[in-house]
């Protein structure tokens, strides 16, 4: 039985590697804040069970970094005159002293855009901190030995285990039910293994974690222990490949170079070593492949091709499609704004005004882009990795004895697994995500207790308890900002939603909203609409609040959100500046990726003309094919000639303009107009298909089908496009007495024999082309050949071409 001291500090360390990937990764605000508290208490515990010790306590370099981090996220939500806040953070400043003549507030503030994200980061850090003092204490209270480092190894093999097994339930029982109560399961196509973590790629550096761990470890025991340890690794290993995270397996195969590194370099003096590991290298790899074979079968090579079905080339897949470009913009961040916390989930709120409209979170929605955690996510795992490298080769190695003891094969395991979360923090922000860096933070003290048994920091008592006072008051002091300002934001949202808000709370709200946000386009937004609703609801006869005004900061704030062109549209309607309505409804339809134009009925009625609303609609296909499509069915073919004229005077340039006025005249019944708008088209736009497929099917309107003809021939020469070889093809078909050329069968033959090639990659073309060929043979009477062609047809789109193999089809 250890002693008392001894047992503390095991249940510690399987504590905090253990229970917060079971929280559902930590990633919540309930369980940080209740980890946070509990690692404070814990700190106090230590304390209390140190005081009569002749040591005092110890705190290591990761507590000390941890706790400064804390310190300057809470000082950062400290109100500052408005010359300090000029000087410290230009941007910050001029965000809020846009607003203030508009609101009637200070040009004062705080540092932080985003204070209930900064002060929930700044509890966070001091939670790791406290874990870091209490952790660091119980262990140099008991004598350092390899048990806490077997413990260690067993807590985090375990924990991978079990990973595993939930997310392989997961997906075994569907989605819809919860595992242990709370777990919410998931049923995807991709067989991704997520276990409790939110998010799969936390989960994927924790199997990383795992199976290196379990590696190291299986090469301390011996018999069924062993056995078992290289069961929990390929069990682990093939988690971690269902898992597909790009960054965990970077970090996994780091982890593996380094303990090879580790492991060649230790028994470089051993006779026979190398042969000796020869079986066990040849089993570990049959099993990894074994584990590969099962990961395509569960779907990994989908996950995989998921991932990079957005990568086109080697330096997209290495910089513009991966978390690196991330670590760019938050940099760049960190220059707009210097010594500015933003905290963690308050990249959103800035991103799109400093980095443009390609800003990394139109992917990625979640980023810890605060200077100092950006020093942290960079600087920490360097330091780790550096205090790993240092520890490998023996530097400084502080026993009683003055020997130093080399590291354990389970030992090289755990430090191989902070190589892996020290390469997958670089590029995914692992490090504050307490689910991972509790465990990796217990693995990281549990190795640098047993390298440097003296400690690094001395703490008497007293200092130990002022220090744990201190993290317990700013802990306390986050969470309360952090709440209460969550409660800010709820009533601000309630208002939004209420029918007929009050005019003096909806200025109160929104003036304590963005003091919060003063750089958030999306609170804007939804501040200048409240304010508008609140001011009509009071029937007030004093002038309007400056929601316009308010309206265009969010635009300029945040001009890829659609909801902030919208808002600024109708803001700009109820006063009636009906060009910038005009172009707040175009700039929203213009980010709606599927060219949806439900707002189409309270464009036309809003503005007054047929030139304002055709400058609110996009010269973008989709958008303008929706139009037609909801005009022409609601038989408003006036509507549409006036939106056509004012579209071609508006867009001379573009084909989609020309288009919906050669389609327009067409369903007002005018083909001669058609065809002019047609040819116009043509002379235009050459080498674009539907000038002249368009202008063909006014002209056969009109009976001319020799013209329609020539006029495709001349579409075929110039731009060869499948759609108007096929148009061809119909027209030949067709085509009758006078008008039919001597040379249509063989011209239709040569036509479908060219169609065959060009459309292998397009199904509906394809399916078309087997239809008119099966015509083709119905024509001359060969019924049997033209049943294969509309079998075919029929198979590639059966919900156009069955009904041709119906008997009374013809």
């Amino acid at each position: 039985m250890p002693p008392h001291h001894d047992r503390g500090a095991l249940t510690l360390i399987v504590a905090l590697i253990a229970l917060p990937p079971l929280l559902l990764g930590s990633v919540h605000t309930p369980t940080i804040i209740a980890l946070t508290l509990a690692c404070v208490a814990l700190a106090g515990v230590s304390t209390w069970r140190a005081r009569g010790e002749e040591r005092p306590n110890l705190l290591s370099p990761l507590g000390v970094a941890a706790g400064l981090i804390g310190l300057w996220s809470l000082a950062q939500l400290i109100p500052l005159p408005a010359a300090l806040l000029a000087a410290l953070s230009p941007e910050n400043a001029e965000a809020r002293a846009a607003l203030a003549p508009l609101l009637n507030t200070a040009a004062s503030g705080a540092l932080s855009v985003a204070p209930a994200a900064t002060a929930l980061a700044a509890t966070r850090w001091l939670g790791l901190a406290a874990a870091a003092l209490a952790l660091a204490t119980w262990l140099r209270l008991a004598p350092p030995s390899a048990t806490q480092e077997r413990v260690a190894a067993l807590a985090l093999t375990a924990t991978g285990a079990a990973t595993v097994v939930i997310g392989l339930a997961q997906s075994a029982f569907g989605s819809g039910r919860h595992l242990l109560g709370f777990i919410e399961t998931n049923s995807n196509a991709l067989g991704i293994v997520s276990g409790t973590f939110v998010n799969p790629n936390h989960a994927g550096t924790l199997l990383a974690m795992a199976t290196l761990t379990a590696v190291g470890l299986a090469l301390d025991e011996t018999g069924r222990a062993r056995a078992g340890a290289a069961a929990v690794a390929v069990l682990c290993g093939t988690g971690l490949l269902l898992n597909a995270s790009r960054g965990a397996l970077l970090g996994f195969t780091g982890g593996a170079a380094a303990l090879a590194a580790a492991l060649a370099w230790r028994h470089r003096a051993t006779p026979g070593a190398f042969k000796r590991a020869l079986p066990s290298v040849a089993l570990i790899a049959l099993s990894l492949l074994l584990a590969v074979g099962a990961s395509l079968a569960m779907g990994w090579d989908k996950r995989l091709a998921w991932e990079l079905a957005r990568d086109r080339s080697l330096a997209d897949l290495t910089w513009n499609n991966t978390k690196w470009q991330l670590i760019a913009g938050a940099l760049e961040l960190a220059q707009r704004f210097p010594l500015t916390g933003v905290g963690a989930d308050a990249f959103p709120h800035v991103a799109p005004t400093v980095l443009g409209a390609d800003a990394p979170t139109n992917r990625y929605t979640f980023v810890e882009s605060d200077p100092p955690e950006l020093l942290a996510t960079l600087g920490v795992p360097i330091a780790l990795l550096s205090m790993g490298l240092a520890a490998f080769a023996g530097w400084r190695a502080a026993r009683p004895s003055g020997d130093a003891e080399p590291f354990s094969h389970t030992a090289l395991g755990l430090g191989a697994a902070l190589v892996a979360f020290v390469i997958h923090s670089g590029a995914s922000f692992n490090i504050v995500i307490l689910g991972l860096a509790l465990p990796a933070l217990a693995v990281a003290e549990v190795l640098l207790a047993r390298r440097r048994p003296e400690g690094w920091l001395r703490l008497p008592t007293a200092a130990s308890a002022a220090l744990t006072c201190l993290i317990l008051l700013g802990a306390s002091l986050g969470v309360w900002r952090h709440t209460s300002l969550l409660a800010e934001q709820e009533t601000f949202e309630a208002l939004v939603r209420a029918p007929s808000p009050s005019q003096e709370e909806a200025m109160g709200a929104t003036r304590d909203m963005l003091e919060q946000l003063p750089m958030d386009g999306h609170t804007i937004s939804s501040a200048a609409l409240l304010l508008k609703r609140a001011h009509a609801a009071s029937n007030a006869p004093g002038d309007p609040p400056p929601s316009l005004e308010l309206a265009r900061r969010a635009n300029t704030l945040a001009p890829n959100s659609p909801l902030s062109w919208l808002v600024r549209a109708r803001l700009a309607a109820s006063t009636k500046q009906w060009g910038e309505a005009a172009a707040g409804y175009r700039g929203y339809l213009e980010r709606q990726k599927t060219g949806d134009v439900a707002l189409l009925p309270e464009i036309l009625a809003v503005l007054p003309d047929a030139a304002h609303r055709a400058a609110a609609l996009p010269p973008r296909g989709d958008a303008l094919n929706n139009v037609f499509k909801a005009l022409s069915d609601a038989k408003r073919p006036t509507t549409l000639m006036e939106l056509a004229t004012e579209l071609q005077a508006l867009h001379p340039d573009s084909p989609d303009a020309s288009i919906f006025a050669i389609r327009a005249a067409a369903h007002a019944g005018q083909p001669l107009l058609a065809e002019l708008h047609g040819q116009q088209m043509i002379a235009t736009f050459p080498d674009h298909p539907q000038g002249y497929v368009l202008t063909a099917k006014a002209m056969s309107a009109q009976d001319r089908p020799a013209e329609a003809l020539r006029v495709l021939d001349k579409g075929v020469e110039a731009t060869g496009k499948p759609s108007v070889r096929l148009l061809r093809v119909t027209q030949l078909i067709h085509a009758t007495g006078a008008g039919r050329p001597a040379d249509a069968d063989a011209r239709i033959d040569d036509d479908i024999a060219a169609l065959r090639k060009e459309t292998i990659d397009n199904v509906t073309l394809r399916a078309r082309t087997f239809y008119l060929s099966g015509l083709r043979w119905q024509k001359r009477g060969q019924p049997e050949r033209a049943r294969r062609d509309f079998e075919r047809a029929a198979r590639l789109k059966p919900s156009t071409y069955a009904k041709l193999l119906k008997p009374e089809a013809p």
